[in-house]
C-alpha cells in the first residue's frame, strides 16, 4: 500500500491493490463515500469508521488512521486497535501539547510504524517523541518491511 498526503488540503490516501481510499471530511473507498460510523467490506478492505478514526485492513497491513480532532483513545477504541502495524496521524497545525498526546496515544497503540501527516518540519516531533521522523513524500508500507523491533517514524510534509 502507499500512504500520500495533501495536508493543507486535508486529505490522505491510502492506495492498495484493489482500492484508493481518501480520507478527509469525508470517507471514500474508489467512487463510494461511506455514510459514517460503521464497518465496511469493500474493494478488498475491511474499514471500520469511527469518530474521527478508520481502522483499515488491507493488503496484509493493518492501519489505524486520526484525524486532527483525536488527540486520544477510548478503552473500548484500544482494544479494537491491538496488533495495529502503523497509525497516521493528520496533525495539520499541531502545537507541542497535541504532538504530546499523539506520542501518548502512539505508546498506547504500540504501532511498529508511525506516519505523521501535516508537520511544517520534522523536528517539532523530535522533542516530544525524541526521534526525528524520516521525511517521505509517500509511504510505501508492506509486511515485509515492517520492523520486527523497533519503531519506524514517518512525516510526510505539509504541502
Amino acid at each position: 500500500m502507499n500512504i500520500n498526503c495533501k495536508a493543507k488540503k486535508g486529505t490522505c490516501t491510502i492506495k492498495t491493490r484493489t482500492a484508493a481510499i481518501q480520507l478527509d471530511n469525508e470517507i471514500k473507498v474508489n467512487d463510494l463515500v461511506l455514510p459514517g460510523a460503521g464497518e465496511y467490506e469493500i474493494a478488498d478492505s475491511f474499514l471500520e469508521v469511527g469518530q474521527g478514526f478508520v481502522h483499515i485492513h488491507a493488503d496484509e497491513v493493518t492501519v489505524a488512521y486520526f484525524d486532527e480532532t483525536r488527540n486520544e483513545v477510548t478503552e473500548k477504541e484500544l482494544e479494537m486497535l491491538e496488533n495495529v502495524d502503523a497509525v497516521l496521524f493528520k496533525v495539520i497545525g499541531a502545537d507541542k501539547e497535541k504532538l504530546e498526546k499523539i506520542n501518548k496515544m502512539i505508546k498506547l497503540i504500540d504501532p511498529r510504524v508511525v506516519v505523521l501527516a501535516g508537520l511544517e518540519s520534522a523536528e517539532e516531533f523530535k522533542g516530544v517523541e525524541g526521534q526525528t521522523p524520516e521525511e517521505v513524500e509517500t509511504l510505501k508500507l508492506t509486511q515485509s518491511m515492517l520492523p520486527d523491533e523497533d519503531r519506524l517514524v514517518y512525516s510526510i510534509p505539509a504541502k
